[in-house]
């Protein structure tokens, strides 16, 4: 880890990021000291709600996308950088049986 006291681990409850390897189940790790660049995943708040997803820098504008495995990526743009929480830099993952 790069900044420990910027680093939080969040536990992950949907497959919206499946096509980028991350699961159901799996923890990522996040990095709040670090600037989001275009084509990093991150988390981002939307209202009370923690999105992970690919981010997208367009003209200015930022555009957030999932990546479901065999489906068409979910977009969602958005007008300010205040709601991007951190960048993902790591994933784990348990093998044990019934862990989630």
């Amino acid at each position: 880890m790069r900044n420990r006291a910027s680093s939080y681990a969040l536990r992950v409850h949907d497959d919206a990021m499946e096509g980028a390897g991350i699961l159901s189940g799996d923890v990522v790790i996040i990095d709040r000291s670090l600037v989001a660049e275009h084509g990093q995943i991150v988390v981002a708040l939307i209202g009370e709600r923690y999105l992970i997803a690919r981010l997208f820098r367009f003209n200015g504008r930022m555009e957030l996308r999932s990546q479901r495995a065999g489906r068409e990526a979910s977009r969602l743009a958005v007008d300010a950088e205040p709601f991007v929480w951190g960048v993902v830099v790591g994933v784990v993952r348990s093998y044990a049986a019934g862990a989630s």
